[in-house]
């Protein structure tokens, strides 16, 4: 079900350019620390397998470092297959945000990230990219990349390709290129499917200043280059993936979006008309709601489910002020 994404229209506040700050000075101070640990191991030095591991290993450490104490970040991570990321393989995952990144890296050290060109060549992060071992696959295609691939696949390294190739503003699934499929076939190699919800919550698509919120990340079971349960041939492997990917995110969305999930989002929502208070009553059970301020978060929780309300709701205040609300709700 496509579903429109909300916390783009969150209005901006004092708490998110203070936290935002603060995570834009350690990131700078990572980033320097990371290109110049680079340059005196790599450039001035020579690359070996154990550099490369503990150069990996410190981005890993850094990353669970800015998740565990960010003052407003968490990450809930599901791995109910067990999964140990000592064996290579070809993970794919859904895109939503610049923070899928982050999410991915705290997962192993031993991730290594295919980047489209807008990030491969910015000027800021390009040596730290290169030093990490990731690339990007519009210089040479997918086929001029398959022995790198192999060489760190063999090395136990997961490559991420996010098959949908640009992410999504919405959070929703997209259409999947074939490209990881078809890598995967050509190496032999394990498809390990990856879910992650919240990143597109967080930080949205387009938006500079990240919001409250968390990161559902789970680690599903992976697909051996044998395992016919999703096809055979990368084509139809594809498909099926995709099939999957818009079933399974689903489930994920009703276990995780519950009415806690979204106070904060009607909260800061209601506050924007001057409602704060009478949202925060209504939320906690201290007075009545005559604002619809349950309709709201009804609406988000059931995507399903149309609510009619009346034109003259306060509710109404909010449709005309914001374009990215539920589109189940209709005032009558």
């Amino acid at each position: 079900m496509k579903r429109p994404n909300p916390y783009i229209d969150l209005p901006l506040t004092f708490e998110r350019i203070a936290a935002m700050t603060l995570s834009a000075t350690v990131y700078i101070a990572q980033l320097v620390y990371g290109s110049l640990r680079g340059f005196f191991w790599f450039t001035l030095g020579k690359k070996t397998d154990e550099k490369r591991k503990r150069f990996h290993e410190t981005m890993w450490r850094y990353f669970n470092f800015d998740v565990k104490y960010h003052p407003w970040l968490y990450a809930d991570i599901r791995n109910p297959y067990g999964e140990t990321f000592e064996r290579g393989s070809i993970l794919i995952c859904n895109h939503q945000s610049l923070l899928d990144t982050l999410c991915l890296l705290i997962l192993s050290p031993k991730i290594l990230i295919v980047t489209h060109d807008k990030v491969w060549n910015n000027p800021f992060v390009a040596a730290v990219l290169r030093y990490a071992d990731f690339f990007s696959v519009s210089d040479t295609g997918w086929e001029g990349r398959v022995d790198y691939c192999k060489s760190f696949i063999d090395k136990g390294y997961s490559i991420v390709i996010f098959p949908e190739g640009r992410r999504s503003p919405e959070g929703n699934i997209q259409r999947f290129h074939k490209g990881a499929f078809y890598l995967a076939e050509r190496l032999q190699a394990d498809i390990l499917p990856v879910f992650i919800h919240g990143a597109a919550h967080v930080q949205p698509v387009g938006c500079a200043w990240a919001n409250r919120g968390g990161f559902h990340i789970e680690i599903q079971k992976r697909i051996s280059p044998t395992d016919t349960s999703f096809g055979v041939g990368y084509v139809e492997r594809c498909k099926r993936l995709h099939t999957y990917y818009e079933r399974h995110f689903e489930e994920i969305r009703y276990e995780v979006e519950t009415p806690d999930y979204f106070r904060h989002l009607v909260v800061e929502l209601y506050a924007s008309i001057g409602l704060r208070k009478e949202a925060v009553g209504v939320l906690d059970g201290k007075i009545g709601d005559q604002w619809h301020i349950q309709g709201l978060i009804d609406a988000l929780v059931h995507p399903e489910k149309e609510i009619r309300l009346p034109q003259s709701s306060p509710l109404r205040r909010l449709y005309d002020k914001y374009s990215h609300l539920p589109e189940n709700i209709l005032f009558v």
